[in-house]
């Protein structure tokens, strides 16, 4: 016996799963502002507002320090945390239990 002969004898008595009814699904049409907007995209009418776009921007110079300091924040405490010196034992709102914040607030460092 070869493998078809096998094959055969071992489905003689399966039958085939019969198929459910299917649902003919309908799209519905598009409203005319829909297909005026849909026309004017594709037709590149639109002016896209892409936040990320460097267009009309002027170009920072290369030493030009950014920074961003919170409300509330000391100006010791900021100085030290921009130096790199400010440990976490020794940073206002950090409580002495294992350096969970206090509820008054942390400056949190990662």
């Amino acid at each position: 016996m070869n493998d078809d002969d096998l094959f055969a004898e071992e489905m003689a008595g399966v039958k085939p799963l019969g198929r459910d009814a299917r649902v003919r699904l309908v799209k519905e049409r598009l409203s005319e502002d829909q297909q005026r907007g849909r026309r004017r995209a594709a037709e590149g009418e639109e002016k896209v507002n892409n936040p990320l776009v460097d267009e009309g921007i002027m170009p920072l110079d290369a030493w030009f320090v950014l920074e961003f300091k919170r409300p509330g924040i000391q100006n010791g405490v900021y100085r030290k945390l921009r130096l790199g010196t400010l440990s976490s034992g020794c940073a206002p709102g950090f409580a002495s239990n294992g350096g969970e914040a206090s509820a008054r607030g942390s400056v949190l460092l990662y």
